[in-house]
């Protein structure tokens, strides 16, 4: 009965071995096929007041998918070694790096930089919403050695306290430059973003109002991952 029992055993465990590893091969389960691999992570910007980062493209090696509204993804079927991880999404610049894929779960949480435009738009946004101090942050550092905070809340609070109010502001595409030149204190930037910019105004005096437009050109420079920008009052 024992000896009996034992072949029994053998048989049927040898038939499970086989139906495992036919399973394996078609639909990747747990004995180490490639589904098993996975990489995994949460977009986000570095900016001064930080999102998650929704519907951008992920692309590892042949494989693909999207961040859901919180900056999530998940993409499975990852093949093992070393892959270049691409993210693409608008408003901010694109993304890539080799990373090192392992058998089972990989975690990979990214920081995309925003464009020139996208940031000098929340610049003028800061302004329009009068958070001044905000938009402070948005300053380059030796500029701001030029203007304090204190001097530049001030200034738009005045503008404010005056009746001035931004209506609008429109920023134009970025154009890349080799290097610029500071009108104050001339010393010179490389790979430099210089943008057209608008602001639409809107003067409350004596019970009229009145329409203004101020337009100027305004470049930035990437300090770390952040562009940063050359503040000046607009002129006319």
């Amino acid at each position: 009965m024992g000896k009996k029992f034992l072949v029994f055993a053998s048989i049927l465990l040898a038939s499970l071995l086989v139906a495992l590893g036919i399973y394996g091969l078609k639909y990747g389960n747990f004995l180490g096929t490639a589904d098993q691999n996975i990489i995994f992570g949460t977009v986000s910007e570095d900016a001064i007041s930080p999102q998650f980062v929704k519907n951008a493209r992920i692309t590892v090696g042949n494989r693909s998918t999207t961040t859901d509204g919180r900056g999530n993804y998940v993409i499975r079927g990852v093949s093992i070694g070393s892959q270049r991880i691409v993210v693409e999404a608008q408003k901010h610049e694109r993304y890539e790096k080799d990373v090192e894929i392992k058998r089972g779960r990989n975690k990979a949480d990214i920081v995309l930089s925003l464009t020139p435009d996208e940031t000098m738009k929340r610049w003028l946004k800061c302004l329009g919403l009068k958070k001044f101090d905000e938009g402070y942050e948005y300053i380059h550092p030796e500029d701001k050695a030029l203007t304090s905070k204190r001097e530049y809340v001030r200034y738009w609070k005045g503008l404010v306290g005056k009746g001035i109010e931004i209506k609008k502001a429109s920023v134009q595409r970025a154009k890349m430059l080799k290097s610029w030149t500071h009108p104050i204190t001339k010393k010179r930037y490389a790979k430099v973003a210089e943008m057209k910019a608008a602001l639409f105004l809107r003067v409350s005096k004596d019970s009229k109002k009145i329409h203004i437009l101020y337009k100027w050109k305004t470049h930035l420079v990437k300090v770390g991952n952040q562009w940063k920008g050359f503040w000046a009052k607009p002129k006319r």
